[in-house]
């Protein structure tokens, strides 16, 4: 196939035939031919459907406001948590205790169907309550379970989302009891967060 140009277009010879083309362009790089005469196939080949779906129907991107709110319901309405978290999560435990002081614990590495389960753990007390004299830091395995932790709760709202890190923040025991959770961009919970903070 040889092509000349004129000043008018193109012209297109190929298999001993000659094919006028104009050509109109588009913004600045993007070059169009059309064909004037001479021409009787498809202009290109068509986008099929499947194509066409993923550019103008891309899938909604998963946000982290719609997995806490999501959340939230499961907490509330007592179904399963397992579905939300990751093949593997970090769990983090801590309060603030007027008699313990700073009480902290995490286990990390834990399958998503611990999250309905109990949690071992190891806490670490630092010993300075504000209502008791200053003791010595300890130590002590313990199991944590969520469900039971929520029983005093009054509430289950989202009340913060930082979408910086994607985490949310979930209160429900008066100001003091909430639920941070980081949500990857898979959609999955990867890291919880238990905090109860002794108001005084």
């Amino acid at each position: 196939m040889r092509k000349e140009r004129d000043d008018k277009g193109f012209m297109v010879r190929s298999k001993g035939k000659t094919m006028k083309c104009s050509r109109y362009a588009l913004g600045v790089t993007l070059a169009v031919f059309l064909p004037l005469a001479g021409y009787d196939g498809p202009l290109a080949q068509s986008t099929s459907e499947q194509e066409q779906s993923s550019i103008y129907n891309p899938e909604p991107s998963v946000t982290v406001g719609a997995i806490s709110q999501q959340f939230t319901v499961a907490l509330r309405d007592g179904y399963s948590l397992a579905p939300f978290m990751a093949a593997e999560y970090t769990f983090v435990y801590h309060t603030s205790d007027r008699g313990d002081g700073q009480v902290d614990g995490d286990a990390k590495g834990l399958s998503g169907a611990a999250i309905d389960q109990s949690i071992d753990l190891q806490m670490i007390y630092d010993g300075q309550g504000w209502a008791c004299p200053p003791r010595e830091p300890s130590k002590k395995n313990a199991q944590f379970r969520l469900r039971d932790s929520l029983q005093n709760w009054d509430r289950f709202e989202v009340l913060d989302i930082n979408r910086d890190n994607n985490t949310a923040y979930i209160v429900g025991e008066g100001e003091s009891g909430y639920i941070a959770i980081t949500v990857a961009s898979s959609g999955a919970i990867e890291r919880l967060e238990y905090r109860n903070e002794d108001p005084g």
